[in-house]
């Protein structure tokens, strides 16, 4: 028996998309863990560190949509993603040149703008280029996997190292330089997703459809809305987390910038362990049941930040287990969402999950948290992030299973080989 060839188009589009988002999470998370540098030079309070990831979150769910819809109908996903890669990369770098709160916002929203789409549109060509069974553990890599690595566990040591050494705005300039040479590598490797249809595609398949749907009737499906729900929790979890976890653990925890940044790289390797962990459990047991066991055990991440007082060890071997909910992220915004609409709608579900979510998660949610830190208690945000996972554990309850192997164990197979699109109301039905 013929082995099989490791270096399939499959795994060559996965490594090359990978790549390319791994950069937006890198791009956004920077300046994150450099706060302890920024914040004294440009005098900024919890309400404004809140503020200036509200506005990289609305311009990025508004772009996301946008973006997303333009490169489903007019089939310009590639051009539209190499675009917005060179957009971000160089908002990175001019993020090293502002000079107050002002410049900061508006390079923060050009920023957000370019780097939406990046996430619907790379996952819409992966669950078109994935086979079936593999679907769920590659596009949780591709959300999970090299960004965690890049943007998690190699940024927070790497930026705080350059900015030891040569401040925060010159550790910005080298932050954005790798972007401009990724997208130079999508263009000359990854085939063109809307004119050159993926080998294992079949006809009638819920992934090759064309039919084209309004909001509303996207809406229609229990899982789009229960996604939404679901990723607009978590993300109140995950952003308020990652926005004020940095500086209180240095200002309220008094740990130093290099010790932070080790419990900030631990919460990385949850992102590439989770990211890993979590979508290939819910291919053999599931969607469902695997995401509101992960979502409830981020619970308990932000209480480890603020009651557990222990040696730097415990306190990073805490953050990695309780973060490893993380990996529920590319189920709940990219995998369910694949298997319930069609092929030709995909970016803009996607685009409408994340754009409600990053609404949520990442506008909404880090202006309370800001306001909550500067007039309650510094430890109030994080409190917001335990009733976020808890949320988000709680609506997944209602979620219908997507996973092809579940759904063949059940008999399902045949009626839904790949695709479960069961509108709302038809789900309801007996």
């Amino acid at each position: 028996m013929q082995a099989k060839r490791f270096w399939t188009y499959e795994n060559a589009a996965l490594a090359i998309l990978s790549l390319a988002f791994s950069l937006v999470f890198f791009d956004r998370m920077s300046i994150m863990f450099l706060l302890p540098y920024v914040v004294p030079e440009l005098k900024l309070n919890n309400t404004q560190i809140g503020l200036m990831n509200s506005v990289l979150s609305l311009a990025w769910a508004a772009s996301g949509f946008v973006l997303g819809s333009y490169a489903d109908r007019f089939r310009q996903r590639k051009t539209v993603l190499v675009l917005t890669i060179i957009a971000f990369s160089v908002c990175t770098i001019l993020s090293g040149a502002v000079t107050g709160m002002v410049s900061l916002l508006a390079v923060r929203a050009v920023m957000g703008f370019a780097e939406g789409p990046v996430l619907p549109i790379t996952q819409s060509v992966m669950a078109q280029e994935s086979s079936p069974e593999r679907r769920g553990f590659n596009m949780g890599l591709l959300q999970n996997g090299v960004s965690s690595i890049v943007g998690a566990i190699m940024g927070p040591p790497l930026m705080v190292a350059l900015a030891e050494a040569f401040g925060w705005r010159h550790a910005l300039f080298v932050a954005g330089v790798p972007g401009l040479l990724i997208a130079a590598l999508v263009w000359a490797f990854l085939r063109d997703p809307d004119r050159e249809a993926p080998a294992h595609a079949v006809a009638g398949h819920a992934l090759v459809q064309g039919v084209q749907l309004g909001v509303r009737q996207l809406l229609g499906y229990r899982n789009v809305c229960i996604a939404m729900l679901g990723a607009s929790a978590l993300g109140t979890w995950t952003l308020v987390l990652m926005v004020f976890t940095p500086l209180y653990l240095v200002q309220q925890r008094g740990l130093s910038p290099t010790a932070m940044s080790g419990v900030m790289s631990a919460f990385g390797v949850a992102v590439l362990a989770g990211g890993l962990l979590v979508p290939a459990l819910s291919d053999r047991f599931g969607r469902k049941p695997v995401i509101v066991l992960f979502c409830l055990l981020a619970v308990w991440a932000p209480m480890v930040v603020v009651h557990l007082h222990a040696p730097l060890p415990v306190l990073a071997a805490a953050a990695f287990f309780s973060y490893l909910g993380v990996g529920c992220f590319p189920l709940l915004m990219a995998t369910v969402p694949a298997e319930t609409v069609p092929a030709g709608n995909l970016a803009r579900a996607l685009g409408l999950i994340m754009g409600v979510a990053e609404v949520v998660g990442g506008v909404i949610a880090p202006t309370v948290a800001g306001m909550l830190g500067d007039a309650v208690s510094p430890a109030a945000p994080f409190y917001l992030c335990a009733g976020g996972a808890l949320l988000a554990a709680l609506a997944c309850l209602g979620m219908i299973e997507t996973a092809p192997a579940v759904l063949r164990r059940r008999g399902a197979g045949a009626a839904l080989p790949a695709g479960n699109y069961v509108p709302a109301a038809e789900a309801a039905a007996p």
